[in-house]
Protein backbone atom coordinates (compact mmCIF):
# COMPACT_ATOMS: atom_id res chain seq x y z
CA UNK A 1 0.00 0.00 0.00
CA UNK A 2 1.51 3.28 -0.77
CA UNK A 3 1.77 5.73 1.66
CA UNK A 4 -1.49 9.03 2.08
CA UNK A 5 1.30 11.60 1.53
CA UNK A 6 2.42 9.92 -1.93
CA UNK A 7 -1.39 9.40 -3.14
CA UNK A 8 -2.01 13.05 -3.89
CA UNK A 9 -0.12 15.37 -6.60
CA UNK A 10 0.14 17.67 -3.69
CA UNK A 11 2.32 15.45 -1.39
CA UNK A 12 4.55 14.29 -3.99
CA UNK A 13 5.28 18.13 -5.18
CA UNK A 14 5.84 19.50 -1.77
CA UNK A 15 8.42 16.42 -1.37
CA UNK A 16 10.01 17.07 -4.54
CA UNK A 17 9.93 20.74 -3.61
CA UNK A 18 11.90 19.78 -0.38
CA UNK A 19 14.38 17.27 -2.44
CA UNK A 20 15.17 19.77 -4.49
CA UNK A 21 15.75 22.73 -2.39
CA UNK A 22 18.17 20.61 -0.80
CA UNK A 23 20.00 19.40 -3.42
CA UNK A 24 20.58 22.97 -4.62
CA UNK A 25 21.92 24.09 -0.80
CA UNK A 26 23.87 20.92 -1.20
CA UNK A 27 25.62 22.44 -4.85
CA UNK A 28 25.84 26.15 -2.75
CA UNK A 29 27.82 24.51 0.06
CA UNK A 30 30.05 22.37 -2.28
CA UNK A 31 31.15 25.34 -4.25
CA UNK A 32 31.53 27.62 -1.34
CA UNK A 33 33.70 25.32 0.18
CA UNK A 34 35.99 25.01 -2.88
CA UNK A 35 36.10 28.73 -2.89
CA UNK A 36 37.22 28.85 0.88
CA UNK A 37 39.73 25.70 0.29
CA UNK A 38 41.56 28.35 -2.31
CA UNK A 39 41.60 31.17 -0.34
CA UNK A 40 43.02 29.27 2.20
CA UNK A 41 45.82 27.74 0.28
CA UNK A 42 46.93 30.95 -1.36
CA UNK A 43 46.34 33.35 1.80
CA UNK A 44 49.91 33.21 2.43
CA UNK A 45 51.37 32.56 -0.85
CA UNK A 46 53.19 35.68 -2.43
CA UNK A 47 52.63 34.98 -6.21
CA UNK A 48 51.65 32.40 -8.13
CA UNK A 49 52.41 31.99 -11.79
CA UNK A 50 50.41 29.32 -13.93
CA UNK A 51 49.02 28.50 -17.12
CA UNK A 52 44.94 29.45 -17.52
CA UNK A 53 42.11 29.38 -19.85
CA UNK A 54 40.26 32.75 -21.03
CA UNK A 55 36.78 31.37 -20.74
CA UNK A 56 34.86 34.87 -21.20
CA UNK A 57 35.09 38.45 -21.93
CA UNK A 58 33.70 40.93 -20.33
CA UNK A 59 33.84 44.88 -20.55
CA UNK A 60 36.07 45.35 -17.40
CA UNK A 61 38.22 41.90 -17.11
CA UNK A 62 38.35 38.24 -18.47
CA UNK A 63 37.26 35.12 -16.68
CA UNK A 64 39.68 32.76 -16.67
CA UNK A 65 40.03 29.08 -15.64
CA UNK A 66 43.22 27.61 -14.04
CA UNK A 67 43.23 23.83 -14.47
CA UNK A 68 45.86 22.79 -12.08
CA UNK A 69 43.58 24.33 -9.13
CA UNK A 70 40.17 23.85 -10.63
CA UNK A 71 39.37 27.72 -10.22
CA UNK A 72 37.59 29.90 -11.97
CA UNK A 73 38.25 33.81 -11.33
CA UNK A 74 37.45 36.63 -12.80
CA UNK A 75 40.43 39.14 -13.49
CA UNK A 76 39.60 42.44 -13.46
CA UNK A 77 41.55 45.00 -16.12
CA UNK A 78 39.90 47.89 -14.43
CA UNK A 79 38.09 48.48 -11.09
CA UNK A 80 34.45 49.28 -11.64
CA UNK A 81 34.84 53.06 -11.04
CA UNK A 82 37.37 53.54 -13.26
CA UNK A 83 36.51 54.13 -16.99
CA UNK A 84 37.77 50.84 -18.78
CA UNK A 85 40.48 51.44 -21.16
CA UNK A 86 38.51 48.28 -23.18
CA UNK A 87 36.31 47.88 -25.92
CA UNK A 88 34.49 44.29 -25.90
CA UNK A 89 33.08 43.91 -29.59
CA UNK A 90 29.29 43.90 -30.20
CA UNK A 91 30.08 39.35 -30.88
CA UNK A 92 31.50 39.41 -26.85
CA UNK A 93 34.32 36.93 -28.32
CA UNK A 94 36.88 39.83 -28.00
CA UNK A 95 38.11 42.46 -25.60
CA UNK A 96 40.74 45.49 -27.45
CA UNK A 97 42.57 48.14 -25.81
CA UNK A 98 40.72 51.57 -26.86
CA UNK A 99 44.08 53.04 -27.35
Amino acid sequence: PLPDELASTAGVSQIAKGINTRHRQAQFAGRQSTDLHAHVYFKNKESVVEDAYVMRCRKNGVVCLVPKYGIEVTVYLTSASEASGYALQEDGMCLKSAD
